[in-house]
């Protein structure tokens, strides 16, 4: 594979320019590379495009890196009695809360 000069992380072989992806992120990414071919022969509007793909590849890098460093909100697939009553409590205050705002309002 050649460098792409300027580009530390892009490479080009057979047509097609490739973003290799950072240490970081590479094993929950699941591939070691993006790639994607610009369409076109032409140095210069290789240049320019090339531009626009390695900003499109770094937003998502840097997507994928806020995905991983946001905490997953851990999924219940059941709910215990006490769990039910006190999400029943919640409610029921949310609904006095809303109840008053619109009495208070009108």
């Amino acid at each position: 594979m050649k460098s792409v000069p300027g580009h530390s992380r892009l490479y080009i072989r057979k047509g097609m320019y490739r973003a290799v992806v950072p240490d970081d992120i590479r094993k929950a990414y699941g591939k070691s590379e993006e790639q994607k071919s610009l369409r076109t022969k032409d140095k210069s509007v290789a240049v320019k495009k090339l531009r626009v793909e390695a900003a499109r590849v770094d937003r998502l890098f840097d997507s994928f890196r806020a995905k991983l460093e946001t905490p997953a909100i851990e999924s219940v697939s059941e709910l215990t009695p006490d769990q039910i009553t006190e999400l029943g409590k919640i409610y029921y205050r949310w609904c006095l809360e809303g109840d008053d705002t619109s009495r208070k309002a009108n």
